[in-house]
């Protein structure tokens, strides 16, 4: 089900639907600056634009605006690590470093919005839960990943199970939950953004990979 095209006087774009789709099933937030890099270029205006039409879509409803801290985000490039079965297991130390290096700046107030509960139940996804303020960093960076690949194969949006959704369906039994997969025919790939990782969590979130023979990318 698509949200209504017209409330309180707004009638949606696709523009529109493609952002609320987006905040529905793929990620839970993004930033004022990924709503305007992704859906207002090339304008030079573009984080203004975007304000505004976020404005527009809070006062109808369709969204929650917000600030909380968060760490600037990451620029990406691609996975630190990707790793398949049949690989050798990773050097869980290095890795480990590598990732705690990235984290130099610290936390400032960032404007981020998200599905309402009411989009999350017109499309049938999720909405209305903000970040706790220990995973803020960790879900606007995650919303990076996702722009990232949807920036490089457009088709992602098809494949890209949330770690909500896969919540939803049950997925992992509440033991091992990733951050994403990418789902497509029989073909399963785990997503998961590392923040300040020890080596013992990065041994574990390899080990439930593996345990399922599933390949993953750490980005």
């Amino acid at each position: 089900m698509s949200p209504a095209n017209v409330q309180h006087g707004l009638v949606l774009t696709p523009r529109d639907h493609a952002l609320l789709d987006t905040l529905a099933h793929r990620i839970r937030v993004l930033t004022l600056d990924q709503v305007g890099n992704t859906w207002f270029l090339p304008s030079a205006n573009s984080a203004g634009l975007a304000r505004r039409r976020l404005g527009r879509l809070r006062l109808a409803g369709y969204v929650e605006q917000f600030r909380m801290f968060a760490r600037p985000i990451i620029a990406l490039s691609g996975p630190v690590l990707a790793w398949h079965p049949g690989l050798p297991e990773p050097d869980y130390r290095s890795l480990s470093r590598q990732l705690i290096r990235r984290w130099t700046q610290p936390a400032i107030p960032t404007r981020m919005v998200m599905a309402s509960r009411q989009t999350g139940n017109l499309l049938g996804g999720h909405g209305g839960r903000r970040p706790r303020a220990s995973e803020a960093t960790h879900d606007v960076c995650m919303a990076g990943v996702y722009l990232t690949m949807l920036d490089r194969d457009p088709s992602i949006r098809r494949f890209w199970l949330s770690e909500a959704r896969l919540r939803q369906l049950g997925y992992g039994d509440g033991v091992f939950l990733p951050d994403a997969m990418i789902v497509s025919g029989e073909s399963r790939t785990v997503i998961e953004f590392g923040g300040s990782y020890s080596h013992g969590k990065v041994a574990r979130f390899h080990e439930s990979c593996a345990d399922e023979a599933l390949p993953y990318e750490i980005w």
